[in-house]
């Protein structure tokens, strides 16, 4: 339980880090955000010594960005925004969020207690907050809400398109890369590291949200992308174009040269590549062609 708490806050401090890091480019989101919360009677930005909208201007004027304790609330109004949109979502009820809900508890108890897990009268909540919690301290404060703003689609919508993403692309092991970083490499370039994957998420989501109908089910979505997806991640760099290679190994290069090992630096110079697996894979599931062949065509 230790661990767990722990994990959670690391997570919410290295959040904090990366929304310092986008500096004036959070404060037309956050400013968004904070006049909604206020029109629907769930934000009083002077009691919590937020930026009114003229201090927002100002700090534009001044390129200032939020403090850090400005962030932490904000990062606060964030998740219960999103958690109170989630946690009455049947969408959170399919079999994919079981892995989720078993992550909220000790490892030594989920294969012992897995049935009574399962059936945990609270599941739709502790899924709720670990998605929101998924969610927030990995993409950002503002991602769901300005994704939310700009398709008009809900949170549990774009919850599903994230897991997904974050899943079938495997991303908990990239962050476990750049995470391992710690006192190897600065800590701004941690925050670039992860800024990189967020970019990526994005889009990724964005693929999701704009070529599936909506609401998604997760579980067939996943069965449709996965598989294809790890084979396009194995054979990725032999589907470049030469020009494309060259681009991809100076890429590798110049994050060597920061100190990320060659490993995480191909991972990260992948990203860009990555950004058109979902085409690709649709496209072989669309042919019946092998996701490398596709691949190549693509890239060609």
């Amino acid at each position: 339980v230790g661990r767990l708490v722990l994990k959670d806050n690391q997570l919410q401090t290295q959040a904090i880090t990366i929304a310092e890091k986008r500096g004036m480019g959070l404060i037309e989101s956050a400013g968004s955000f904070m006049t909604d919360l206020e029109r629907e009677g769930l934000l009083n930005r002077a009691v919590e010594y937020l930026p009114t909208d003229k201090q927002l201007h100002e700090m534009r004027a001044a390129r200032q960005g939020f403090t850090r304790p400005e962030l932490a609330v904000l990062m606060a109004y964030s998740k219960q925004a999103l958690y109170g949109e989630l946690k009455e979502s049947p969408l959170l009820d399919a079999p994919h969020f079981v892995a989720d809900l078993q992550r909220y508890f000790p490892t030594n108890m989920q294969k012992p207690y897995d049935s009574e897990i399962r059936a945990h009268r609270l599941r739709r909540d502790i899924v709720a907050t670990m998605i929101t919690n998924s969610i927030v301290n990995r993409t950002g404060i503002t991602f769901a809400y300005e994704l939310m703003r700009e398709t008009g689609l809900s949170a549990p919508d774009i919850a599903q398109a994230y897991v997904i993403t974050r899943d079938a692309f495997k991303l908990r092991e990239l962050w476990a890369a750049i995470e391992s970083l710690d006192g190897v490499v600065d800590a701004t370039v941690q925050a670039e590291l992860f800024t990189a994957v967020n970019g990526f998420i994005e889009h990724s989501c964005r693929w999701f949200l704009r070529h599936l109908p909506q609401p998604m089910q997760i579980d067939k979505v996943m069965d449709k992308f996965a598989a294809g997806i790890t084979t396009f991640i194995k054979h990725h760099e032999s589907m470049m174009t030469q020009t494309l290679r060259k681009a991809y190994e100076l890429a590798v290069e110049n994050l060597i040269k920061l100190d990320i090992p060659a490993a995480v630096a191909r991972r990260i110079a992948s990203l860009e590549i990555l950004a058109s697996a979902c085409d690709v894979v649709e496209a072989a599931n669309q042919t019946g062609l092998p996701v490398e062949h596709v691949g190549s065509v693509y890239f060609e």
